[in-house]
């Protein structure tokens, strides 16, 4: 037992040493990220494999803030994410066109949840669902400089993969995506609503594609 106990000590004192530079894009998500000194870029360099931005729709801008009353009107989704994400991408394009947020690991491919969120006082089902497809809308057309690089699906081919995958979590109007023939996002759902997509994917059951 005290054999087994100094090795993992051992190992785990060697592994302290270890810089981001040593790191494989892990399954490590990275909450509230613009909460982070550096958003964005703390979760890029300790290769998360996984971000999550909070967003308001106001007069037609996407802020990001956990709370409305944090809205920093200088902080919106394409200046804090996508923009960045874009600048990357571009920086690391190959001859053939293919680019990836890791390099040494294109196969990878970030994953942005972006969640939609509405003010606490809304009960109306019919506002909030309102206001979650003006939100997906705005999402559509703020993602549109990023569509070349985006995971994206189609109903008569199916998923394609991209180097970043945006899943839009919280206030997100189910039915009218599911109406979409073609769009560069999912969505996320509880384990529960999941069912087989292919062989090994899983879709939740209300988008019925």
């Amino acid at each position: 037992m005290w054999i087994i106990c100094l090795i993992l000590v051992i190992r785990l004192s060697s592994n302290m040493h270890a810089t981001a530079d040593d790191l494989a894009p892990t399954k490590i998500h990275s909450h509230n990220d613009y909460l982070k000194p550096r958003p964005l870029f703390d979760a890029l360099i300790w290769k998360c494999g996984s971000l999550e931005a909070d967003v308001w729709l106001r007069d037609g801008a996407l802020y990001v803030a956990h709370e409305e009353e944090d809205i920093n009107t200088n902080q919106t989704l394409s200046s804090l994410y996508l923009e960045p994400l874009k600048s990357i991408l571009t920086q690391n394009m190959d001859h053939d066109g293919k680019s990836s947020i890791y390099p040494d690991y294109p196969e990878v491919s970030l994953q942005f949840l972006i969640e939609s969120k509405y003010p606490t006082k809304l009960e109306d089902p019919g506002e909030i669902e309102k206001i979650g497809i003006a939100t997906v809308k705005a999402i559509e057309e703020a993602l549109k400089p990023l569509n070349n690089w985006l995971t994206s699906y189609s109903k008569p081919t199916g998923v394609s993969k991209g180097p970043i995958t945006a899943v839009l979590t919280g206030n997100s109007p189910v039915t009218y995506i599911s109406q979409l023939s073609s769009r560069s996002y999912f969505c996320d759902a509880p384990l529960s609503k999941l069912v087989r997509y292919g062989q090994t994917g899983w879709i939740p059951s209300s988008l019925g594609v």
